[in-house]
């Protein structure tokens, strides 16, 4: 894409997450959502196909979709093609959540390959790691609606089993609030 026509689509309030979620992708989004809180843009769309990624920058992404979301810019979020992983969790937690007819999901719990030679000196790292990923399914949960024990509970025990949705399953799950209809987009 062209530095102009990404200037043009983010001006429009466009924003897009097609990569895996890292480092760079997260600086990408929030010095762009800074962009258009300067603005003082009150609507915005992220369009989200991506197999996920890093968890520490889901939630650097998510936090800044929040901060939004109390200053005025309300962050629709929109799956298209697929939402996995940390990126699915990012589509959960946008204030309005959308998903194309097409589209699917995959929520599951933190998986991180190390080498043996590692295990002792992440061990720390990795309950850290999965201790704060407990912490943002729960937060999910809330966010979809979930309130009693018994639903949260049957809600992590999905996700712990790997939770695969199509987007008419992800709307009765309560992970997104309905199918997107582009012909109704402005």
């Amino acid at each position: 894409m062209t530095e102009d026509l990404e200037m043009k689509l983010l001006d429009a309030g466009n924003l897009y997450l097609v990569e895996p979620v890292s480092d760079m992708t997260s600086l990408r989004l929030l010095k762009q959502m800074d962009y258009l809180l300067s603005l003082k843009m009150t609507e915005a769309k992220l369009y989200i196909n991506s197999q996920g990624g890093e968890v520490s920058d889901a939630i650097a992404i998510i936090d800044k979709i929040l901060y939004c979301e109390k200053n005025g810019l309300t962050i629709t979020g929109i799956g298209i093609g697929e939402a996995f992983s940390s990126a699915a969790i990012i589509l959960g937690m946008c204030p309005h959540r959308l998903i194309s007819e097409n589209s699917s999901m995959t929520l599951h719990y933190v998986t991180v390959e190390i080498p043996s030679d590692y295990a002792d000196n992440q061990s720390k790292y990795m309950n850290f790691t999965n201790d704060s990923y407990n912490a943002l399914i729960l937060k999910l949960a809330a966010r979809c609606g979930y309130s009693s024990k018994r639903k949260i509970d049957q809600f992590t025990l999905n996700v712990k089993n790997s939770w695969y949705l199509l987007a008419d399953q992800a709307v009765k799950a309560g992970i997104v609030d309905g199918i997107w209809n582009s012909n109704e987009e402005e």
